[in-house]
């Protein structure tokens, strides 16, 4: 398994384009249309894009957990954070950047 800080980098990097990044999916094909296979994706949320670095261990990693850890006051889930209206593509790569942050200072 990949490392967390591995994983982070490996994730904001194919989120990094605006086109690879959506909300309430954790992946969508190229019709915009939720994902039945991974092989499909062209666009995902930050926990499908953990995912997509490292099959099925998004949220039992210690990138995730970095994630959390990373999330803005108030603020618990980072399905939650990534789906609110509000939340912007910046908002999401900002997100990935502080938990990279937090897991360069613990590598």
């Amino acid at each position: 398994m990949k490392n967390a800080l591995t994983m982070l980098r490996e994730a904001r990097a194919y989120l990094t384009n605006p086109l690879h990044w959506t909300k309430h999916a954790l992946g969508r094909d190229v019709e915009g249309k939720p994902a039945n296979d991974w092989s499909d994706v062209v666009s995902c949320c930050a926990i499908g894009a953990l995912d997509m670095v490292e099959r099925g261990a998004a949220i039992t990693s210690g990138a995730y957990q970095a994630l959390v850890g990373a999330l803005p006051p108030g603020c618990r889930e980072v399905s939650l954070f990534n789906d609110r209206p509000e939340t912007t593509h910046d908002d999401v790569l900002e997100l990935f950047d502080r938990a990279i942050a937090s897991a360069e200072k613990r590598a």
